[in-house]
């Protein structure tokens, strides 16, 4: 499977920008697929988590305070947003927390059970997010991406075969 980055520039500011993939041939981003997927059902939460990275993106920057570390591996980027206070919170949103000023928001959904590996969209997001971390961290080390402090250099296109179920 197929991905590209692109940079989400109705909520990246100049605290902190925030990326998405695009998955093959898709126009959405995996952001965008988690808003339109659980609007309807978790307005309150939605409006929250977009608040809350409006707020890092134009105010304080993505501190890692904001994010639950080590949803993946421990030598992975994936992190998963914190809970927003007065917001009964179901929904996960996972993402690659690179610095302060550059994230990747990927996709998530409610959580019912006590481990994302015990739910299959869970468990499936970490894993997508995971092998794009690797990808994106090998292209980094052959020189063909940088990551600066609010952007991606480089080539955003990633054409390997990352997912060995699609």
């Amino acid at each position: 499977m197929k991905f590209r980055l692109s940079k989400l520039e109705d909520i990246s500011g100049s605290e902190a920008s925030f990326y998405s993939p695009i998955i093959g041939n898709s126009e959405s981003t995996l952001f965008e697929e988690f808003l339109d997927a659980y609007e309807d059902d978790y307005q309150e939460e939605i409006d929250d988590i977009v608040g809350r990275l409006l707020g890092m993106s134009k105010e304080t920057g993505a501190r890692k305070q904001f994010f639950e570390e080590r949803e993946g591996k421990p030598t992975d980027g994936i992190h998963k947003l914190r809970k927003g206070e007065g917001v009964s919170h179901d929904l996960r949103l996972y993402v690659i927390h690179f610095s302060r000023g550059l994230v990747i928001l990927g996709g998530g959904g409610p959580k019912s059970v006590r481990t994302y590996q015990e739910d299959p969209n869970l468990y499936e997001m970490v894993k997508r997010l995971q092998a794009m971390d690797k990808q994106i961290m090998e292209r980094k080390k052959d020189g063909d991406l940088s990551i600066g402090y609010l952007e991606f250099e480089g080539d955003l296109e990633f054409n390997d075969d990352l997912f060995e179920d699609e």
